[in-house]
């Protein structure tokens, strides 16, 4: 069917090139991505396109200009990321191919003058008429589906919640939970719905589980039957008259290439979330999805029913400058300092400094040290604590399962060269996952990597279900290392601990390695393990290096453990 093909029809015969094997080119795309969108913006006078202009007053809103803003910086990504891909395939002369549009035709444009590479391009002719009608095919076919897949119900009474939120952490870990905000006081277990979408992850499904269990109310989203009052109201006015109204009056302005997309983006979207407050009346949602382009429809509709959206900082955002922290349009912002407000442009209307929640009774767990160490099977001696925390990994993105074994190996190698300390682990994913996703030669390496570290007798290994929280760990340990740029070091130098990088994938924009290169970011093993060696041997704390303080005041202006009461505060203000 024309419009399940939507985008990729742009682009045939990909090549079997994986951008995370070329370092530090996936931060190379993202800032050259961010670069290009401004070019094809200007050219093609975009933001204040007629969409947008119509669209805002219908649904009375300003934000339909960060909607097509970040929709062109993703398409943008996705364009130029194959466009590399093409350029580094040497060993065949596979094109690429791209419909031969405005928007494309500078993407490309931009792309070859800013390289000075050329490589073949194809170009399939467009056709606005076919556009147009796979446009209009899309919004009758989708709204008819949605009537025979969600089904009709009587017209209901919703269900008043303060917050509600999609189930992600469950209820183990003290930190990480899906209610770390409520306190039973304030904010009440009565106040929060939890929600699952059905997702593929099964991390969440799990999560979604443990909420059924729980005390808290739960839904899924996807499943909410439609209301015949929402059908016979705003569902046909806004949903299915205003976009083929649009479509007809304006088919012939040569922009239904992107009107296909942007109608389809948006009313998938905004159908759902209008189903969700039909049924439900809801205070703030507090958003997961930080990143991607669907918060802002929801964040629209939410406005129209006197809801608002919140997404928070739950991790070290300074890593690099990615395309999803762009174009943001949320209602309430809740981060732990200005470092972390990265984006070239906000369109969120209130930004509000919490400072660092996930400190929250850090002092505490410093002083049950004995207790965690017993939690974890650690011996309670004056060894020296060494936590390592690794990461996911994937063949396009910055760390691979090349970057993820050689951390490994330099974990094995420090502790082994240290006999006056032991190493902890704190994987990203268990070993099941990652053994699913290596190559077979990958495997091998890896269960010899952990067998010798077992034999060790000084390697441990935090595995499901985690007895403890990240934090727990940082609080026992005398040294906390990140493979890559990852948030953990961050929150341990915020948390006053010491924090260091290790980071083999050419990430030269987080702020801490531009200016603590071979201090707190290492490249290089012998130079990790030399700054080691000193730190235990207290001959060097990077916590004292010139400017340092100043840096992680940016990233945590309050540099106290009041974050999460600061956290839970706003939200009962914006409510």
């Amino acid at each position: 069917m024309p419009f399940i093909k939507n985008r990729r029809n742009n682009l045939a015969q990909e090549p079997d090139i994986h951008i995370g094997s070329y370092k530090g080119l996936y931060y190379r795309i993202n800032k050259e991505a961010m670069e290009c969108s401004d070019f094809v913006l200007g050219k093609l006078k975009l933001e204040d396109c007629q969409f947008t202009k119509v669209y805002n007053e219908k649904f009375k809103t300003s934000k339909f200009k960060p909607f097509v803003l970040k929709w062109v910086s993703t398409y943008v990504l996705e364009i130029i990321t194959r466009l590399y891909k093409a350029h580094l395939d040497e060993h065949s002369k596979k094109a690429v191919y791209l419909r031969n549009n405005p928007l494309n035709r500078h993407i490309y444009e931009w792309w070859s003058q800013k390289t000075g590479s050329k490589i073949q391009v194809k170009w399939l002719k467009e056709n606005e008429v076919k556009d147009g009608l796979t446009a209009i095919f899309y919004i009758l076919g989708s709204f008819i589906y949605r009537l025979f897949s969600r089904r009709l119900c009587l017209p209901v009474k919703p269900k008043k919640f303060r917050i509600v939120k999609q189930s992600s952490g469950g209820f183990k870990s003290p930190i990480f939970r899906d209610d770390f905000f409520i306190d039973d006081e304030k904010l009440l277990k009565k106040d929060l719905l939890l929600y699952t979408t059905g997702s593929n992850d099964p991390g969440r499904m799990m999560a979604y589980k443990d909420a059924q269990k729980s005390e808290y109310e739960c839904m899924h989203k996807n499943k909410l039957k439609i209301p015949i009052n929402l059908l016979f109201g705003r569902m046909i006015k806004y949903h299915l008259i205003l976009p083929l109204v649009f479509i007809f009056k304006y088919f012939w302005k040569k922009h239904n290439y992107l009107l296909k997309d942007w109608l389809r983006d948006f009313h998938v979207t905004a159908v759902g979330e209008e189903i969700l407050l039909s049924h439900y009346q809801i205070g703030l949602e507090l958003s997961i999805e930080e990143t991607g382009l669907h918060h802002i429809p929801e964040t629209i509709i939410m406005n129209n029913y006197g809801s608002r959206s919140v997404i928070f900082n739950w991790s070290d955002l300074t890593t690099f400058e990615a395309v999803g922290h762009h174009f943001q349009a949320f209602n309430i912002y809740l981060i732990w300092g200005k470092a972390h407000l990265i984006g070239k442009r906000h369109f969120v209307d209130n930004v509000i400094e919490t400072g660092c929640w996930i400190k929250h009774n850090f002092s505490q767990y410093t002083r049950n040290k004995r207790s965690i160490c017993e939690k974890l099977g650690l011996p309670v001696s004056d060894y020296k604590v060494i936590a390592f925390y690794d990461e996911s990994f994937g063949p396009d993105v910055h760390v691979t399962e090349e970057v993820l074994l050689d951390f490994w190996q330099m974990m094995f190698e420090l502790v082994n060269e240290n006999k006056n300390a032991i190493g902890i682990l704190k994987p990203k994913m268990g070993d099941e996952i990652k053994l699913s996703i290596m190559s077979d030669k990958g495997k091998e390496t890896f269960k010899n990597i952990k067998q010798r570290c077992l034999e060790s007798g000084r390697h441990y290994f935090i595995e499901d279900p985690i007895p403890v929280s990240p934090t727990e760990v940082i609080a026992i340990s005398d040294i906390n290392i990140s493979m890559d740029m990852s948030s953990p070091a961050n929150i341990a130098l915020l948390c006053g601990k010491i924090g260091l990088y290790y980071d083999t994938t050419g990430n030269d924009q987080h702020p801490l390695a531009k200016k603590y290169s071979n201090k707190i970011v290492f490249n290089d093993k012998k130079k990790l393990f030399s700054a080691v060696k000193k730190i235990l041997n207290g001959a060097y704390n990077p916590l004292h290096e010139d400017g340092i303080e100043e840096l992680l005041r940016d990233c945590d202006y309050s540099r106290d453990e009041m974050g999460l009461v600061r956290f839970r505060e706003a939200l009962l203000d914006s409510l």
